[in-house]
């Protein structure tokens, strides 16, 4: 199974790194983990990784009964979250990019478009734990009684089709999603990605400096835009070459191609792209377009299935670890779940049934949490632990229902529980 090769790559390079202290030396803040305690830097970084949603005290108890050999008979809960705070968060953020590279190396069953992978970009808002440290490094939005809510803006850099996170940032409630699509760019210049491939992003980006980088990098994309862009509104016909940006002074606009997309309900929407090429029709790029669409799931996962706003601590170094820390698990389980539906697809293809089913993702997602641990401590391959997520993912499988439709709500009550959405 190609997912066992991949991720147990991983596992082995996360081994190493800790073995040689590559990572305690590299992301150690300030003169932390240099003396030798009980609690030591390779220690510290597993017991974060287990990612557990109970209380420190409980998770510290567990951590201490599965891994008897660390040497540790007991700590306090005060230790551990002063001793995390000498982690820089990149850490995690390494295993991250870790995650996605070695996908990209060893994969052989990679989804494109026509050639192309489909790289979405996109942002949302995280709930911070309310404190006054975080209201001052994240700021806050406050209601109609001026109550603060410290908040923070998340971005993505998101394969769509093959649902791998590239790039994570996590910045102030107020930073502009256009500027984090910059950071992201500048980041792919770092990643070994493959080089065919398009960006596609929501109606809230374009502007003249973002398509300006994307020119400077020789990057594809294709953006929504409002419809009330003057420069598309005026032009005629579905498909044609317009003058983009400010018409003082003329230098500053930039020649792109604009498409007029229609709906079934009689609507249009408008796109903007650099992509010139004659062979690619506006109803193919309608198509490209909603290609981004698994973007947003991935944020319901994240919020609903991963809890990312439920954080294992209130300062803004640990809340950023658990970020990272969620983001390399999310592109573990979409490796995984690669191997483990194409399992389901076997074991499902010969019933006489024309249903078909998928791997049930919060049932891997707990999985994979609970094993994690083991995989991160143990030298084997771990084929007992590998035939017991197979095992897991062919009983509780999930049928696909596709085509389905449903009238987009504008209005969500907030609800921090809900009766069939749980913990995994």
């Amino acid at each position: 199974m190609e997912c066992k090769t991949i991720s147990n790559v991983i596992f082995h390079t996360i081994q190493h790194l800790l073995a040689t202290d590559i990572l305690s030396t590299a992301y150690r803040i300030g003169n932390t983990f240099t003396r030798k305690r009980k609690l030591g830097f390779s220690n510290l970084f597993l017991f974060l990784l287990r990612q557990y949603e109970k209380s420190l005290p409980i998770n510290l108890l567990d951590f201490l009964e599965e891994f008897p050999q660390s040497g540790i008979s007991s700590i306090s809960k005060q230790a551990i979250s002063k001793a995390r705070k000498g982690i820089h968060s990149q850490a995690f953020a390494e295993l991250l990019t870790l995650s996605h590279t070695t996908f990209y190396q060893l994969s052989k069953h990679q989804r494109t478009w026509k050639g192309f992978h489909v790289f979405a970009i996109d942002g949302t808002s995280l709930q911070m734990p309310h404190t006054k440290k975080n209201l001052e490094v994240f700021g806050y939005t406050s209601n109609q009684t001026g109550v603060r809510f410290p908040m923070a803006h998340a971005s993505l850099l998101y394969d769509a089709l093959n649902d791998i996170i590239l790039d994570a940032r996590l910045d102030t409630c107020h930073y502009d999603e256009r500027e984090a699509a910059i950071g992201h760019l500048k980041a792919c210049s770092c990643f070994s990605l493959p080089e065919k491939h398009i960006f596609v992003l929501d109606r809230g980006y374009p502007c003249r400096k973002l398509c300006k980088e994307f020119l400077k990098q020789n990057r594809l994309f294709v953006m929504r835009v409002k419809k009330n862009t003057p420069s598309i509104t005026n032009m005629e016909g579905k498909d044609g070459l317009i003058w983009y940006g400010s018409n003082y002074p003329k230098k500053h606009r930039l020649v792109l191609r604009a498409l007029r997309i229609p709906f079934d309900s009689g609507e249009e929407e408008y796109l903007l792209t650099n992509i010139f090429d004659t062979h690619i029709t506006w109803e193919m790029f309608r198509e490209l377009y909603f290609l981004r669409w698994p973007i947003e799931t991935k944020y319901w996962e994240l919020k609903h299935r991963f809890q990312i706003e439920n954080f294992s601590g209130n300062h803004p170094i640990s809340i950023r670890q658990d970020f990272y820390i969620t983001m390399f698990l999310s592109n573990l389980v979409s490796i995984i779940k690669k191997d483990t539906d194409r399992v389901i697809e076997e074991k499902t293809k010969k019933s006489a049934k024309e249903c078909h089913y998928q791997t049930n993702r919060g049932m891997l997602i707990n999985r994979v949490k609970k094993y994690l641990f083991q995989f991160l401590s143990s030298t084997g391959e771990n084929e007992s632990l590998w035939e017991q997520i197979f095992r897991a993912a062919i009983k509780t499988r999930s049928q696909i229902r596709s085509n389905r439709t449903y009238e987009r709500k504008t209005k969500y009550t907030r609800r921090r529980h809900h009766t069939n959405r749980k913990l995994c």
